[in-house]
């Protein structure tokens, strides 16, 4: 759902030929328009109206999400948690980038009126990858213990089912899901390399 609605919020909100016709059922006095027949935009204040509830929206999952991945990295690391975490991050991660090409459409736009702008563009995509993308990466792998001094303790090599595979235990609740979603990973990282 995070992921979609940061989409939703980099698109232009237009009616279809059946949005169109729901529409205009529910006005007042309502008039078939010759534009039904192909996707209309909406006006700029609906559309900011729609964008403005959505970014509402957006904050409070926003909220949830990194309150509930904070509880998962925290309080409730157990084998079967790092798949929630490991697909949270990766949502986290996709969102991310959504901002940066969005934050990169901003920057080529004023890149026209001032061309001193394109230096801003680099600076602000660097800095949405070495901040939130790099501190949720080392997050993720301090709880899970897959990187850094962590493994040079003897006998410590994290739990990494990327790296070691994952089996079926419902002792540790995984389940073959969870199994099957790792395997997955595993063969995209073989077929398009890390």
């Amino acid at each position: 759902m995070l992921y979609t609605m940061h989409y939703f919020m980099s698109r232009i909100v237009t009616f279809t030929k059946e949005s169109v016709k729901e529409v205009i059922t529910s006005l007042r006095a309502p008039r078939m328009l010759p534009y039904t027949t192909e996707p209309t935009l909406t006006s700029t204040l609906l559309n900011l109206q729609i964008k403005q509830t959505m970014l509402s929206l957006l904050k409070h999952i926003m909220r949830d999400v990194l309150s509930g991945l904070e509880q998962l990295l925290t309080h409730r690391r157990t084998k079967s948690s790092w798949v929630d975490s490991f697909c949270v991050s990766l949502t986290l991660f996709m969102c991310i980038e959504l901002v940066q090409v969005q934050v990169d459409s901003f920057a080529i736009a004023a890149c026209r009126k001032d061309p001193e702008f394109v230096k801003f563009r680099l600076i602000i995509s660097r800095a949405l990858d070495e901040e939130p993308s790099r501190q949720l990466e080392e997050l993720f792998h301090a709880a899970y213990k897959t990187f850094g001094s962590d493994l040079k303790k003897k006998g410590s090599s994290g739990f990494n089912p990327i790296r070691n595979g994952l089996r079926v235990d419902q002792n540790d609740g995984i389940t073959q899901q969870m199994t099957d979603l790792v395997q997955d990973i595993r063969q995209i990282i073989e077929q398009h390399g890390k």
